[in-house]
């Protein structure tokens, strides 16, 4: 019997590739005959590069940067040289795990690292650059890393600064006339797993500012920021970002992945399923196993559980869903074709015990759910 893992990160608790391996060590204690494939993903937060790097034989580059609060950090890269592209995870640079909990705050937040990332990948010749936007700290809509590629954003008086998310209002103007070499040539695609909007209800700044650590009136300041940078992006550079769906994502960087980088946004767990050969290992497989840390209606979006559940069901192959907690309706577990999905932690439970017994009941719930399979669908053991 062939296995086939595919799962995401389970958020503060294990890794995809560590998640991956608790699972296969629940297949191997029921069948230790079974044939597993694991193919950790990413929808394009942390472990994007890494993985990326994996899947294409890619090299790993390290580069000295400007972290979230403008701390120097070195930060890592994929480089494929044969085919003059990189592949870079935004988390690296200004990822909300690079700073303690007592200092999260987006208002206060730089991509400028970022942009330092995709600068040493443009100056290494890349043609083509993969960037990976999960887990950001930030919420500047990308203007960090326009300030690191040469864009100007100047104030009433005239003068240049780096406007962070509480500054965004400071801004009087945007200028590009410095703008490096070369970025127009270099086509970017966006690895981005949400649809919202930048501004709004569901915009980036009511959606996510709250988990990186703004109350309700600093997120009242950052959409009003928002907005206003929005505007001068349509006068300035003659381009609408507000309503293209992720252009909130990150704190409005899939918005300014498209001012400033001409950048077209697509799925991160598509990306890395192609890159890793998934369609032919599903063709193959008897099984297939996913999971994530979470799974609600926002997971049958463009992230790794609804990407891998799109992709079981044309290989026609049965789909096990393993997660933390399991918050999907039954009747779209069934409309994603999922065939069985299970919930590791009670929704009542502290959240350190969960975090803390995490790997213990994945492989536990793994050797649960292939027992099952096994008995009602008749498979040799």
């Amino acid at each position: 019997m062939k296995v086939l893992i595919a799962t995401d990160k389970f958020k503060d608790a294990l890794s995809a590739p560590e998640a991956a391996a608790a699972m296969a060590e629940g297949i191997a204690a029921v069948l230790p005959s079974a044939r597993v494939m694991q193919l950790p993903l990413s929808d394009g937060g942390d472990g994007f590069a890494s993985l990326a790097a994996g899947y294409a034989g890619a090299k790993i580059i390290k580069v000295e940067v400007n972290g979230p609060l403008q701390q120097t950090r070195v930060a890592r890269y994929a480089w494929l040289p044969r085919h003059k592209q990189a592949y870079i995870e935004m988390a690296e640079a200004a990822g909300l795990q690079l700073i303690p909990q007592h200092l999260r705050s987006p208002l206060n937040t730089t991509t400028f690292g970022v942009g330092q990332l995709i600068k040493h990948a443009i100056e290494q010749g890349a043609h083509e650059i993969y960037l990976g936007i999960g887990g950001s700290a930030t919420h500047d809509v990308g203007v960090g890393m326009a300030v690191a590629l040469g864009y100007h954003f100047l104030d009433a008086g005239g003068r240049p600064f780096l406007p962070t998310g509480g500054s965004l209002m400071q801004i009087a103007r945007i200028g590009k006339s410095h703008v490096i070499e070369n970025l127009e040539a270099v086509k970017i695609k966006v690895a981005c797993d949400v649809t919202n909007p930048l501004i709004g209800a569901r915009g980036a700044a009511h959606s996510y500012a709250a988990q990186k650590g703004a109350n309700s009136s600093q997120i009242e300041t950052l959409e009003t920021g928002t907005r206003h940078l929005s505007q001068l992006i349509t006068r300035d550079l003659e381009k609408s970002v507000e309503d293209i769906a992720g252009a909130g994502a990150a704190g409005g960087m899939g918005a300014g992945a498209i001012a400033f980088l001409g950048a077209v946004l697509a799925p991160g767990a598509r990306m890395l399923l192609e890159l890793a050969g998934f369609a032919q290992k599903a063709a193959e497989a008897d099984l297939i196993y996913t999971g994530e840390g979470k799974t609600d209606r926002e997971s049958l979006g463009g992230k790794v559980i609804g990407e891998v559940a799109l992709q079981a069901a044309k290989a026609g192959k049965p789909l096990i869903l393993l997660c933390g907690r399991q918050e999907l309706p039954t009747h779209l577990l069934y409309n994603a074709k999922i065939w069985h999905a299970s919930g590791l932690s009670p929704a009542d439970e502290p959240l350190e015990i969960s975090l803390q017994l995490c790997r213990q009941r994945l492989v536990a719930a793994t050797k649960q759910s292939l027992l099952l399979f096994l008995n009602e669908t008749k498979k040799p053991r």
